[in-house]
């Protein structure tokens, strides 16, 4: 209905207008009197007659925390833990990141005596002496504000290759590893660990996350080696690091509920406005068991997972997981607004 002024005072009227004839001023007054409603509040799906609506954030959380907490007793955790302890340090680095008053007393007990657990534990040198297990590992114990083991923070000072980057084994000091053996993905966490990065790591990354391709989707390991990106200590990663992250997290991702909570992780990091678009994708992906599935493991953890019955339950646990952490960062970040990815105003 558009919306209509009379003239009412005479003489005021155009040539040949008669008196009363109303004058259009707004033609889409619907406009005014229709908010614009975050993509966070919108129904999405419809059933028959009826809209569906979607979980919201803290219904999703709830959700997944429950499917969590429910599959955390002993028999499951502990094949976990024995199958995987990357994957288990995995879970455990996420679940430290959530909100106190999301968990549940009980279940915080269960996390920390996991962590525990997993600070008891000491590695074969001539089986588990890989960086995967004890980068995620020494990472989790960090992020519970316990104490990382010094033979742990040697082993990966080990790792660091003269030419940048890591590898999954301490170098041969007869063989210097070639470029071909440096993994980006643990470079990053091993950066997060020891708290401090060489120039030469730096450049590393940020050319495995440029993407020259026009159109072309993001990897998932760029989209984890950016999200880990964020959770360096402040000051290591350089501006033009951060530029090569966002220029990456505007490259589609497939649809993944996996890189869709990767791409998350640094979109609210980097106040983009899709954020909100993403996590509302992210809810609508959950299961009815509050689980969240993945066509693919974490790329930290993919050279560790044995396809078996067990391997496939840590992967639904690490999927879960990523998202809860990537739906609990959405939820903090209240000065998200339409807008707050506009440069700011120079005063």
């Amino acid at each position: 209905m558009p919306v209509f002024i009379t003239t009412l005072m005479e003489g005021s009227q155009a040539p040949g207008v008669p008196l009363w004839e109303p004058l259009v001023i707004d033609r889409h007054s619907e406009l005014h009197r229709r908010p614009m409603v975050p993509e966070r509040d919108r129904p999405r799906t419809v059933v028959g007659r009826k809209t569906a609506r979607h979980p919201t954030n803290a219904e999703a959380i709830s959700a997944g925390l429950e499917f969590l907490s429910s599959n955390w007793h002993e028999k499951v955790w502990g094949e976990t833990l024995h199958v995987d302890v990357a994957a288990a340090a995995y879970i455990l680095l996420l679940l430290g990141e959530m909100p106190k008053d999301h968990l549940n007393p009980r279940f915080r007990g269960k996390i920390s005596e996991a962590a525990s657990q997993l600070a008891k534990m000491t590695f074969n040198p001539g089986l588990e002496d890989n960086l995967h297990v004890i980068g995620l590992a020494a990472a989790a114990l960090q992020q519970h504000k316990q104490p990382v083991p010094e033979p742990w923070i040697d082993f990966i000072r080990r790792c660091h290759r003269d030419g940048g980057g890591f590898t999954m084994h301490p170098r041969n000091p007869r063989q210097e590893n070639s470029a071909a053996d440096v993994n980006p993905e643990l470079t990053a966490i091993a950066i997060k660990v020891l708290r401090a990065a060489k120039l030469s790591d730096l450049e590393l990354l940020a050319q495995h996350l440029r993407n020259d391709g026009v159109g072309n989707a993001c990897s998932p390991s760029q989209l984890f080696v950016a999200s880990t990106i964020f959770d360096w200590e402040a000051g290591i990663a350089p501006r033009s690091l951060i530029n090569q992250v966002r220029k990456m997290a505007e490259c589609p991702v497939r649809p993944d509920a996996l890189e869709k909570a990767l791409l998350l992780r640094c979109l609210v990091r980097l106040r983009i406005l899709n954020a909100w678009t993403i996590a509302a994708e992210l809810r609508g992906l959950q299961q009815h068991c509050g689980s969240w599935n993945g066509s693919g493991m974490v790329p930290g953890l993919a050279d560790r997972t044995v396809s078996t019955d067990a391997s496939c339950q840590v992967q639904v646990f690490c999927v879960t997981a990523t998202v809860l952490s990537a739906l609990a960062l959405e939820g903090s970040q209240p000065g998200l607004y339409f807008g707050s990815d506009l440069p700011y105003r120079r005063l």
